[in-house]
């Protein structure tokens, strides 16, 4: 550029001397002379031009990206109908004495479930399959028989986004956590429904939360956010059920409040889970979670002038730690859980704050193609004792048929807790089913930690029928 602005100067001089030199010789040849100078300085002035329009031109050119095109298909969207459920089921709890008592308990119940969804896939060179999804989900069950009274339950009302590499769901919904079966040490996001302490389907017991839970994707690792602002709290079994704790304990006189209803924003609860699964099979999870109380333990206050049994709602934080691990039929399990500022009753009947760790190693296995065996280690460590425990369950599904036979069995090995339960499901149809249920407890009399002493020498049979549509 620099040698092209000299060529031109010095062109422009040696036109300017011809010019000056014809001029003295002739006025008519000075004329003719200069406007061909004139031509001549603006062609060159010209190409001159022309060649640095085109070296920006290339200077763009290079600095600007190629575009990423994106073609996008057209989206799907449509309300679905995610079905629902009818049943009936009842409950007999009777002694073992010699003149049992027979009080039965009727529940009548009805889950019902859809939902719209829009679904756009996205296809690009550098990013082939990349999804975009929105749900919108709603589950709703009403049930009417545990006190004479009806209860109506929001299972699920929440919007969902989801990408190929993050997840978000806002709204009443069920968040599971941990690997084990029976004794959930880290499933704790949502509380219990204990109107029936004796059920196992989680789904069924889960009490549904409004929370923001949100869950990124980075490869074989994921973490996942929790949010809850208006918290809810164990429901336990109405006054006089025959699943009341506290029914025949009380002295005359003596009220028990309910669980106080937090406002929006107090006591807000959350955590965090971090996983990874590794190449050979290993899935590890750590967690944190900040919530109440989730094992109910009641306090005695005066209010009044009157004695009240006031459940204690105290604030808990929980460490903890999962994994899975799968080999062929066989798979490993545990879950650990370090609580810091559970509320226990003590020997000297005050209640106090501890940290309690709990802890559940287990195995299951399937065994040919019908039968799948699970056994369970379980220890608590409190501040002044220590529970083992075993838990074993039996699965029988033959081939080719409607049956399905559960036997799970729970007891203490340095303590008295017992607790077996035979199940027996049929698929009558493929939307109607009927199930059967025995179980017995046992346990020690006053022991301040167990959740069965006090349905010990205790029998109750369970049936139900369930259609589905």
């Amino acid at each position: 550029m620099a040698r092209s602005k000299s060529c031109v100067v010095l062109s422009f001089f040696v036109v300017v001397l011809a010019g000056t030199v014809a001029f003295a010789q002739d006025g008519a040849t000075e004329d003719n002379q200069g406007r061909a100078a004139q031509e001549a300085r603006d062609a060159r002035v010209s190409g001159e031009d022309s060649v640095r329009r085109a070296t920006v031109r290339k200077k763009r050119k290079r600095v600007q990206r190629p575009r990423r095109r994106v073609r996008v298909a057209p989206c799907r969207q449509e309300w679905v109908f995610a079905g629902g459920k009818f049943g009936y089921e009842g409950s007999v709890l009777f002694s073992q004495s010699t003149e049992p008592e027979v009080e039965p308990m009727h529940l009548g119940y009805g889950v019902l479930g859809f939902g719209w969804e829009r679904e756009c896939r996205r296809t690009a060179r550098r990013a082939p399959g990349v999804f975009d999804n929105l749900n919108f989900d709603v589950e709703l069950r009403a049930r009417t028989g545990y006190d004479g009274r009806g209860d109506f339950d929001i299972r699920t009302l929440m919007f969902s986004q989801s990408a190929d590499w993050y997840r978000l769901r806002v709204g009443w919904q069920q968040i599971a956590w941990g690997e084990t079966f029976g004794s959930q040490v880290l499933d704790v996001v949502n509380p219990r429904d204990l109107s029936d302490p004796f059920r196992r389907d989680l789904s069924w017991i889960r009490r549904s939360i409004p929370a923001v839970n949100t869950q990124f994707f980075l490869g074989k690792a994921s973490l996942q956010g929790v949010y809850v602002p208006w918290p809810e709290s164990p429901r336990l079994a109405p006054k006089g059920s025959i699943f009341d704790p506290l029914r025949g304990t009380l002295p005359p006189g003596v009220e028990v409040a309910p669980y106080d209803k937090p406002p929006l924003g107090g006591g807000a609860e959350g955590g965090a889970r971090l996983s990874y699964l590794f190449d050979f099979g290993l899935d590890v999870a750590l967690l944190h979670y900040s919530s109440g109380q989730r094992m109910p333990v009641y306090d005695m206050e005066i209010r009044d002038m009157r004695p009240v049994l006031v459940p204690v709602d105290t604030r808990v934080a929980l460490s903890g730690l999962s994994y899975s691990y799968s080999r062929g039929s066989l798979v490993i399990r545990g879950d650990h859980a370090f609580i810091d500022g559970q509320a226990v009753p003590s020997r000297t009947g005050l209640i106090v704050k501890e940290q309690v760790m709990q802890s559940v190693l287990g195995v299951d296995a399937q065994v040919g193609d019908s039968f799948h065996v699970g056994v369970q280690y379980h220890r608590d460590d409190y501040s002044d004792e220590a529970r083992d425990s075993l838990s074993w369950l039996v699965r029988v599904v033959p081939p080719s048929s409607s049956f399905e036979l559960d036997l799970m069995l729970f007891h203490g090995l340095n303590h008295s807790d017992l607790w077996f339960q035979s199940k027996l499901s049929w698929s009558m149809t493929g939307s109607l089913e009927f199930f059967l249920s025995h179980d017995v407890f046992d346990g020690k009399a006053n022991d301040r930690l167990s959740a069965i002493a006090f349905f010990r020498g205790m029998n109750r049979t369970f049936s139900g029928l369930e259609v589905s549509f």
